[in-house]
Parts: structure tokens; sequence; C-alpha cells
């Protein structure tokens, strides 16, 4: 039930230790500067706009604002002086500002409405089922955890996504080593997939913490937030990383060295186009829990995945192709991100290994080359040049907190099956100055999709031969990996959201909580959401099939028990 209240009634504070402003820097907003407004609404006045900055102070906000992903209209948040207690502030279709106060009892709205600006204040309020908490990591537990340990590190995982279970040893060694404390909590788990993975029971507290995910820690897992003297530093640091590069990286941010965020890169003018045609037109149900990142293999009908592998620990997993109109599934070596090449003649694995599709297909699983000098994880491919007996592809992998990259040369037969694949240069590492994680290529060109460390979102760059990376789009919001169009003028991701006005009974907060599939339009900046009908309740890269078409992993939920791949077209 929505609740009434006086424009200016004091809103209760969360019962514990205010916390100043972030130590990391964040993009700051002000008001009535939203990513998209309606061509032709006017702007809230300067009265209204100072009777909502009062709202904003009495709600504790520390006016660090800093864009969402612009859906279901144009948002940015801010943290208050409260840790799970966040503001998000709204720029509707028709030009007028809501602000929202956020945590996981409530919700207050508070809006400015007609002339003379009449304000007016409603609440959405919900609770929680004692049982289903039992388990739950929410922002009283977060809260709590600071109180107990100076500093430390919250550490997100899911069993959908093999690196994240590896990624648990080498981030509790690096706290161990750093002498902080250790929390790790799951996500978007589904059912019966915790008994699949083994793990230490201490780590299965399921997220539930507003903060986490207004700090990102749900785009991508793993991630891992790091906190000092009862304060959240920042935003959480998205993929796997050695325990290495975890110390690097929180012996930094712990003391303070401030990092200047890189300047805005070229970002479009977003519109939301509310009136897109988005059809199915194939829903495929898994044959188990696929991995959440999947790729399809260009010119096939065949989606490749990685799925727990029952009693693994550490990120153990199984490889597999499956054909999306038999429903058959074909076990392939690997345990994680078997990776197809953009024309579908490969099929790579970390290490850097090649297996070619077909014989994969007819269970040969012997590689065609194998190049231990680029043995990091997230590989991905574009095609730079090409003719009837030769092609060059390029390799992007994540490197610690960058990327490193090699071109290879592959020789045709004459019916266009390779021979041969050698490497074409020595293992680069562009730009070393900047801090990148979650790379991905281009299918085409040199652009790599990138999540900036310093910017707090995700960008494209061009990497030169001098190695040299120019930002050429800049999102201007944190989202999950990038997925490029095979022409390269669409992008597709996945970006997290809360349901701020769910009210009445709920299980736990994560049902709250939602991922969002959108593409991005990149010369007319027109957005689409491929979720918009069903609301995706947990992680999905939605990827492209060489047509245009689009292609996501919808998980099982509500009156549904299938997991489903769907098909869908946009118009």
């Amino acid at each position: 039930m929505s609740v009434v209240f006086s424009a200016f009634s004091a809103a209760p504070r969360e019962t514990h230790n205010a916390t100043d402003a972030l130590m990391m820097r964040l993009a700051i907003v002000p008001l009535g500067a939203a990513l998209v407004l309606a061509a032709g609404h006017a702007r809230p006045s300067d009265g209204c706009r100072a009777a909502l900055a009062s709202v904003e102070r009495r709600w504790g906000g520390t006016g660090e604002w800093r864009r969402l992903a612009p859906y279901p209209v144009a948002r940015e948040a801010s943290p208050t002086d409260s840790v799970g207690v966040w503001l998000e502030r709204w720029t509707l279709d028709d030009g007028r500002v809501e602000l929202r106060r956020v945590s996981a009892r409530e919700t207050r709205v508070a809006d400015v409405t007609g002339e003379g600006c009449v304000m007016r204040t409603t609440a959405h309020a919900r609770t929680y089922d004692a049982a289903a908490m039992a388990g739950a990591f929410t922002d009283d537990s977060l809260r709590a955890t600071m109180r107990v340990h100076r500093r430390g590190m919250v550490y997100v995982w899911s069993p959908g996504m093999p690196l994240s279970v590896r990624g648990l040893a080498e981030a509790r060694a690096a706290a161990s080593a750093l002498g902080v404390g250790f929390t790790a909590v799951v996500a978007d788990a589904r059912p019966g997939e915790l008994e699949i993975v083994r793990h230490d029971p201490v780590d299965a507290r399921t997220m539930d913490a507003l903060e986490l995910v207004y700090r990102d820690a749900t785009i991508h897992y793993p991630t891992a937030l790091l906190y000092a003297d009862g304060k959240p530093l920042g935003t959480a640091i998205p993929g796997y990383k050695s325990r290495d590069t975890y110390e690097a990286l929180a012996r930094g941010r712990f003391a303070g060295v401030a990092h200047a965020p890189p300047p805005p890169g070229p970002t479009p003018a977003l519109w939301l186009d509310r009136k897109a045609q988005v059809t199915t037109l194939a829903t495929v149900p898994t044959v188990r829990h696929v991995g959440f990142f999947f790729k399809p293999v260009p010119g096939t009908d065949l989606i490749s995945y990685t799925a727990p592998l029952p009693g693994a620990m550490g990120g153990g997993g199984e490889s597999y192709i499956f054909d999306l109109k038999t429903r058959e599934e074909r076990r392939i070596p690997g345990n994680v991100d078997p990776v197809p090449t953009p024309d579908g003649r490969f099929i790579t694995r970390p290490g850097l290994v090649f297996h070619p599709v077909p014989a994969l297909a007819a269970g040969d699983e012997t590689p065609l080359f194998v190049d231990p000098e680029l043995p990091d994880e997230y590989q991905s491919i574009s095609i730079l040049a090409q003719s009837k007996r030769a092609l060059r592809y390029r390799v992007v992998t994540g490197w610690r907190v960058g990327l490193r990259l090699r071109d290879y040369d592959v020789s045709l037969g004459r019916t266009g099956a390779p021979e041969a694949v050698r490497p074409a240069s020595p293992a680069t590492v562009p730009c070393p100055e900047r801090q990148f994680t979650l790379p991905i290529s281009a299918r085409g060109s040199r652009e790599v999709g990138v999540y900036d460390l310093h910017a707090g979102t995700n960008r494209i760059v061009v990497v030169s031969d001098d190695g040299r990376c120019t930002d050429v789009l800049d999102l201007g919001f944190a989202s999950g990996k990038l997925a490029f169009s095979h022409d390269g003028g669409t992008i597709a991701f996945a970006t997290s959201r809360v349901d701020v006005d769910a009210e009445g009974a709920l299980l736990k907060p994560s049902e709250m909580f939602y991922k969002d599939a959108l593409l991005l339009y990149r010369k007319t900046g027109r957005l689409v959401s491929l979720s918009a009908n069903r609301p995706l309740r947990a992680m999905t890269f939605p990827e492209f099939l060489p047509d245009g078409r689009s292609i996501l992993l919808d998980q099982a939920g509500g009156l549904r028990t299938e997991e489903v791949i769907r098909i869908v077209k946009v118009r």
C-alpha cells in the first residue's frame, strides 16, 4: 500500500553510524542534468529544484550523484549518510523530477506537481519472511561486518559463473595476506545449483544488500567491494582476478590513492524507444543449468557454454556445445569460457587453445593450435583481415587490470577449412596506464568494450598499432560485459536495477533485484529493452546472431520452471 506523507516529514534514520562521503571519486550530476529528457518538456523551475534539494538534504543525501542505466526512465543515484540507504532521482518523460529514498524497508517518493511546486510524498513499505531471511546477507549484515572489521572485502560470486567460484580462493588469500576481513556472499543461484558446486557453507549467504547493488556488485560475477572505517570504498571491482591483483587493488584503495577518472568519452544522446517491437522467434529449453556466459557459434545452430560440474571444488565446470534445433548436447574440452571465433571456424578456450568447430561437433577434441604465451581469461576474438586462403585474428584477453592482445594468422584450404594457426605478433599490453576489466572485442575491428575501473563506467576503446587506446563511446553508467553485433553498429548489455517501488510482503530483498537486457543502436542512440515484458531475475549476457537477431538466456522464475534460450527480433 502506498501511504501519503506531508511534504517535509522527516524520514527515520537507519540505526547505525552515519558515514561520510565516498572516498572514491564518483561522477556528480547536477539536478536536472538527466541523461535523457523528452524534447519539448521544460525542466523544473528553480523553485521546484530548490524544494527537491531541500528534501535531498533532509534525506541525508551526499550529493555524489552518478548515472544509472536510463531504464525505465532517466535515473541517477547517490549514497546517503547511512549505509544501505540510497537516493534515486528520476526524470520522467514529461520533464518532471521525482526523488526516491530507498532502503530495504521502504521507499519514499517526493515529486513536485503543478504551479507553485506543490510537493507530494508517498511511501512504499515492505516486509520480509523471517524464515527466508535466515541465510541472507543484508544491509544490516554489511553494517555489522564493517563494525567488526576495520578493513575488509565483500566478494560476490555465483555458481552460474565458474570463474567466480575459482576466484573465491584467490580473493580469500588476498584478504588473508593483507590482514583484513573477508566475506563471501552468493548471488543468482538457481534452485539446486548450490548443491552441485562444492563450497564452504560460510560463503553461501545470499546477496540481499541494496548497498551492494547500488555499488555495482551485481553487474558481473565475481565482484569485490572493499571497505574501510565503516565506509564502502567506491564501487565494486568486477571480474576474476588473481591473488596478487586483488592485493594490489586493495592496497591502493585502503591507502586512499586517488585516481582521477579519465575524461568522459563520447556519450551518445540515448533515447528509450518505448514503441519498439520485440518479437520472440524461438524459445528453446535447456537440458541443464547453463552458465550465464554463453556464446552462439556463427554459421551453425550451436551455442557454447560451461555448466557447473557436480561435486567440483574451486570453479570446476564442464564445457558443452548445444544444438538449438535438435537440443542435443556434446561435452567438449575445458571447464570455463568456450568462446567461438566470429566466423564460427574455431571454439577457443583459455590457454590459449583453438579447436576447429566441425571436429568438436564430430567428437574430435584435438586442438589445431595451442599458445601458452597467452594464458589469460576472458578471451574474445576479432577478424582484422581475410581473404579466400588466409585470415588474421586478434585475440584480446583480460590481464590483471588491463588488456593483453595478440594477432594470429590462419591459413585456409581450398574449402575454407583452417589448416594452420601461427602467431603474427608478440603478446602486448596496450595503454598500461588505464585500468580496464571485462574486455570484449568487437567482431570485425580494433574496438574493445571494457569496464573502466577509474571511471566506473563501460566504454568502447580503439586500440591503435602503437598501443594507444582512444575512447570512442562512454555509456556513462555501469553494465555487465558488452556484446557487439556482427556489423559493430549495435551493442548489447545487461544492467542491474532495484524495483524501488515494490511494496507489501516479500520473501527477501533480492526479490526486488532485476537485470535488464538492453540494445543500444550506436548511430542514433536508440535504446531498446529486450526484457520489458519480463524483467530478468538473474544474470544474463545478451548476444547477437550474424543476421542481427538477439539471443539471451532467460532463467526459470515465477510460474515457469524451465530455463530457456530466447531468440528475439527487434523492429
